[in-house]
């Protein structure tokens, strides 16, 4: 996978995330970034969106429960956690989330001469999740912010 590619994600991660949750900064773990074997254990609450074209392949985004609780309050300006499990605003705002990253990613590449599409995000929960795809690797990106830790994880070839 190309730098250009990760740094797409990374660059709209950081746009959005500043834009939607009240200012906040992301810094990157760059000496935990890692290609992992798939299948990869996700944490609770996770974000797939499919990308198809020049560029295929998948991309997670990844919270532990209280990240993305906090992320959906701030983004909603509501309490998103409710009786032990995220609301069915929170999960909403979580797959908007991640649907705007993916688009503006996609925006970016798509500078770079790239022709894709995405797939509407998918969430799912639950513990011990694991991820996989048909590279059979994953590049996990850990990220840090006010609002907590987080993890994209990407698995995108170039099909040109």
């Amino acid at each position: 996978m190309r730098a250009e590619t990760v740094n797409a994600f990374l660059n709209a991660t950081t746009r959005v995330l500043k834009q939607f949750c009240g200012g906040c900064d992301i810094t990157v773990q760059k000496d935990k970034i890692a290609v992992r074997t798939s299948p990869v254990k996700l944490f609770e609450t996770n974000v797939h969106v499919g990308i198809i074209g020049d560029l295929s392949g998948v991309v997670y985004y990844s919270f532990p429960l209280e990240t993305a609780a906090k992320v959906a309050s701030t983004m909603t300006g509501i309490n998103s956690y409710e009786e032990g499990t995220l609301s069915e605003m929170a999960k909403s705002a979580l797959c908007e989330l991640a649907n705007i990253i993916s688009g503006q990613a996609a925006m970016e590449l798509s500078l770079q001469g790239h022709r894709l599409d995405l797939s509407p995000p998918a969430l799912f929960t639950g513990h011990g999740v694991l991820s996989s795809s048909f590279q059979n690797y994953l590049v996990g990106i850990p990220l840090e912010s006010a609002l907590g830790h987080f993890e994209i994880d990407l698995a995108i070839s170039e099909q040109k």
